[in-house]
């Protein structure tokens, strides 16, 4: 090497002192590059061992999830279509945090559990998905129809079940309420509670057609729900007064007077009963006694049966 150094200087026109200097300096270059070079593979072969031991420390955590899995997944029996999927899963829940399971395992270890549709439902979902506890509940009960206006019905509208005690149906209850307030995105906050109650009732009495407008474009607070409605009644042309609706509407039967049928307001529990002529006619009631079909008297005071002391009506027009 150093001869082939020398044999460059030469050629280069160099002599004496500065053949030497040149040789050096070429040698520690040579050095340096070597060094340099040592470096690299000794990185590289670095690199490489601490990505062996990551692979393995993840093999081992996999197979440590795993052997958790098998030994707890068998303790929880499996959901059978017909079953309510909604109480299912809050079972699952509170099994999955009284055993300590991360909660990014729940989702994988709840499709050990699924059948029917709510496995076919896990089926179709993207890799990304099947991942997620939440997306995975949130696609069952969509599923089963249990979305935001399911569960306001059931908390409305579900009564005691055979052999519910009295705190039973107090957490049933709570359930159906938290779950319609989680699938509405409203916070769980005083304010936020408010504006769920008073954008409902709103919605339930105000004009149908307008209630399904607003329905269908979901407002997020009460002032883009009334700035939304009041566009909306300009736009028709009238007043939020039209057509809203009453929570119990009262119902108008026809009653006698005299002799002239005049119409009056009753509440269904002391509306009349409707005699044969009325039910054919699907009228809610023709004036008729609804025991003997006559004209011009009601039941009460009907002459023909069961009242033979009163004296029978005197018609229009008798002296």
């Amino acid at each position: 090497m150093t001869d082939t150094l020398i044999e460059q200087a030469t050629k280069m026109g160099l002599e004496g002192p500065s053949i030497l200097e040149y040789v050096e300096k070429q040698q520690a270059i040579e050095r340096d590059e070597r060094a340099r070079e040592r470096d690299a593979q000794r990185k590289h072969e670095l690199e490489l061992e601490a990505l062996k031991l990551k692979q393995a420390e993840i093999k081992a955590v996999q197979k440590q999830n795993a052997e958790e899995v098998k030994a707890k997944t068998p303790r929880l029996p499996s959901f059978t279509e017909g079953e309510g999927i909604d109480e299912y899963l809050l079972r699952f829940e509170r099994f999955a945090r009284a055993n300590h399971w991360a909660e990014n395992t729940w989702a994988s270890l709840l499709s050990a559990l699924l059948t029917g549709r709510a496995l076919e439902v896990y089926s179709r979902l993207s890799d990304d998905d099947a991942k997620d506890y939440k997306k995975v509940k949130d696609a069952i009960l969509k599923r089963y129809e249990l979305t935001e206006d399911g569960f306001k019905k059931k908390f409305r509208s579900e009564v005691p079940q055979e052999g519910e005690g009295p705190d039973q149906y107090i957490v049933r209850l709570r359930g159906y309420l938290n779950r319609w307030i989680e699938l509405s995105d409203t916070p769980k906050t005083y304010e936020g509670i408010c504006d769920l109650i008073i954008q409902e009732q709103f919605l339930d009495l105000c004009p149908v057609d307008l209630s399904v407008h607003l329905r269908e474009r979901k407002p997020k607070s009460l002032e883009e729900l009334g700035k939304m409605s009041g566009q909306y009644l300009i736009a028709h042309g009238r007043g939020l007064f039209e057509g809203a609706r009453p929570r119990n509407p009262p119902r108008t039967d026809q009653v006698l007077s005299g002799t002239a049928n005049v119409r009056v307001v009753t509440t269904s529990a002391t509306s009349r009963r409707r005699c044969d002529r009325c039910i054919q006619n699907e009228a809610e009631w023709c004036g008729h006694c609804f025991r003997c079909g006559g004209s011009n008297h009601i039941a009460r005071r009907c002459w023909k049966q069961g009242n033979a002391a009163r004296t029978p009506p005197r018609d229009e027009g008798s002296s």
